[in-house]
């Protein structure tokens, strides 16, 4: 019963929401997620994302959002789904550096980035580090 429940736990902390909005990367980034045997939901906007992280059913490991979305920001997104998630790992990508979001960025322990474009085995090891119990 024991290894099922750690099996149950592992599971749980491998589901990545993925925050997108340029169809190309969000499908190339979910591809390469589900290889490493990730389990991806992938969306195009903030507000799909947060009603993701809201439902209850699905128990995130970590989030992987664009800085920059058509209708929000990725900040704006992580800061509201914080108020019912404080402690989730969240990495941030941008095609701009991380100097010049600054202002834009609340890091943390549970908070990373990743300048785009960015080599896919440092994502993963980024990933690893916020997910141990994933590796």
């Amino acid at each position: 019963m024991e290894a099922k429940a750690q099996n149950s736990q592992n599971s749980e902390k491998r589901v990545i929401l993925l925050v997108e909005d340029r169809e190309e990367v969000r499908s190339m980034l979910t591809d390469f997620l589900e290889c490493m045997n990730y389990q991806v939901h992938a969306c195009a906007a903030a507000e799909e994302a947060l009603i993701l992280a809201k439902n209850q059913s699905i128990q995130l490991g970590l989030i992987i959002t664009d800085v920059l979305l058509e209708t929000s920001t990725g900040p704006k997104l992580i800061a509201e789904i914080r108020d019912f998630q404080p402690e989730i790992p969240v990495i941030f990508i941008s095609g701009f550096s991380e100097q010049a979001l600054a202002d834009e960025l609340d890091f943390n322990a549970n908070t990373q980035f990743l300048q785009k474009p960015f080599p896919l085995d440092v994502l993963c090891a980024k990933i690893q580090e916020m997910m141990p119990i994933a590796a």
